[in-house]
């Protein structure tokens, strides 16, 4: 499939005043294209469309946010800080979210879940907070902030939800996973000196975590106290290896691992 990058090019004319502070007018004097409402940026993004002012966009790339739950197709536009919703056969329904910070804006949005009542949890990478969403889009919560105490994130890169309500989040850079209640409210740490890079998250039918680590390259299955279980997987490029794995997928006894 191709994806053609094309969102919105202004052209403008600049004039000079003779100044001490060298003022401009800016006159916009055309536009070339628009941006479709159901374009998926993240899809074709060769820099993150961010308002992140210390980070080179370049840098920047797809997370892993897609999730299907309830019939529907979550795909999170990391370069649009935006939700797109699709059907089971792909038709575009929806989108949830915009471009910013603070407010339930989205700057980066790295990972995604969906609970059993359609609501939508967001990991913004870029933000450091963690945004829910009603089915409808309406903000319902944003807890989170910069930083290495309890409830803050430095990147926070995977997020789970499980039946009971409890959000776990991948604080990647502070390399650790936080766990809080429905409300956002702070309950405990996962710190593990196995999963160095904790990235995507997953909570199977049978409430076991598993988790991704960029670092080892490995896959880890948790139970609910945060002990380890198992682990599979380690550097390479051979079968049950991986070079820089970031999510996981669990369903009907399979693993599916998005190895970057």
């Amino acid at each position: 499939i191709l994806f053609i990058i094309l969102s919105i090019v202004l052209i403008f004319n600049f004039s000079f005043k003779s100044t001490n502070a060298q003022e401009r007018d800016v006159v916009q004097i055309g536009v070339i294209g628009t941006m479709r409402g159901d374009y998926i940026g993240a899809f074709s993004l060769i820099w993150a469309n961010t308002v992140e002012s210390d980070f080179k966009s370049e840098l920047s790339f797809p997370m892993q946010g897609m999730k299907f739950k309830n019939g529907f197709l979550y795909v999170l536009d990391t370069s649009y800080g935006r939700i797109h919703v699709l059907d089971k056969n792909l038709k575009h329904i929806k989108v949830i979210g915009e471009l910013g910070y603070g407010e339930g804006k989205l700057q980066y949005p790295s990972d995604i879940d969906v609970d059993n009542l359609g609501n939508i949890y967001v990991a913004d990478f870029f933000n450091n907070y963690v945004v829910k969403f009603s089915p409808n889009g309406d903000v319902l919560l944003q807890f989170g902030e910069e930083g290495n105490d309890n409830g803050k994130f430095n990147g926070p890169s995977g997020i789970a939800v499980s039946q009971d309500g409890k959000i776990y989040v991948s604080d990647q850079l502070n390399s650790r996973i936080q766990v809080f209640d429905s409300d956002g409210k702070f309950l405990n740490l996962i710190k593990k000196d196995e999963i160095g890079n904790p990235q995507g998250l997953a909570i199977d039918e049978d409430g076991f975590l598993w988790v991704v680590d960029a670092k080892s390259c490995k896959v880890f299955k948790l139970n609910k106290d945060g002990e380890i279980l198992s682990s599979f997987g380690g550097k390479g490029g051979g079968d049950n290896q991986f070079v820089y794995p970031f999510d996981v997928e669990v369903t009907d006894n399979y693993f599916y691992v998005v190895d970057r």
